[in-house]
């Protein structure tokens, strides 16, 4: 209202992400690798950094929409709520705003998340990189899940109020790889393998209301399709 913008994250919002990442942190832990290179003084450190990690993502994410409308003279999006709705008329411009915003939140998250590799250990410990990318991944596909409620299962294009999850989480994904990928030299392997790492995680666990999200599945059968629209 007349330029100046309102960010408001209730204390339920804070309660949920809380336990999204406590969550997230745990499975990780009794992932193969993690078993053998995580202790548990480290999952006390991890829990504080992606729940910062994570609310950073989504500060910056409302931020990029204030920034988004500006210069905006459409007074349907001058108040947002990032919960899906089904609506019927589908609007480019919506989902155009919203991956720009996941792009811009994930962005400055992952500086954070830079600046503590660099001060964990220089130089890089391959392991420790391997798990803290893996762990950012994961945290935010996972938020992302829950917070989108049903309507993973389906994929969908061009309807509702926010572009489907699968593809905002390839969007965030991808992101946070090619900015990692702009501070370290590291070969390509290493971030496909880590894209397959957080893919399998996914997989084998059951979200909230006892959902299993079929990732690879989606990926595999749809992702001709997921490409077109991305590029549109």
């Amino acid at each position: 209202k007349k330029n100046n913008g309102v960010i408001i994250f209730n204390s339920g919002l804070i309660d949920k992400l809380e336990t999204i990442v406590l969550d997230c942190i745990e499975i990780f832990s009794y992932e193969n690798i993690a078993i053998l290179t995580m202790n548990k003084e480290e999952k006390k450190d991890l829990i504080i950094l992606f729940s910062e990690f994570c609310i950073s993502y989504l500060f910056y994410h409302e931020f990029a929409h204030i920034m988004q409308m500006l210069d905006s003279t459409d007074q349907k999006n001058q108040h947002l709520q990032e919960e899906y709705s089904d609506v019927n008329s589908f609007n480019i411009k919506n989902h155009v705003y919203e991956l720009d915003a996941d792009h811009f939140g994930v962005s400055m998250s992952t500086t954070d998340l830079l600046t503590y590799i660099w001060n964990k250990q220089y130089p890089i410990n391959p392991v420790l990189l391997f798990n803290l990318i893996t762990i950012s991944l994961f945290t935010i596909s996972s938020l992302i899940i829950e917070f989108s409620g049903k309507d993973f299962k389906t994929i969908y294009y061009k309807r509702k109020s926010h572009p489907h999850p699968l593809i905002r989480i390839i969007e965030c994904t991808e992101q946070i790889l090619f900015f990692i990928s702009q501070n370290f030299k590291i070969d390509e392997v290493f971030f496909q393998a880590t894209l397959q790492r957080n893919i399998k995680i996914i997989d084998q666990i059951n979200y909230s209301s006892c959902r299993a999200v079929g990732y690879s599945n989606l990926l595999e059968y749809k992702i001709h399709e997921i490409e077109k629209y991305i590029n549109e």
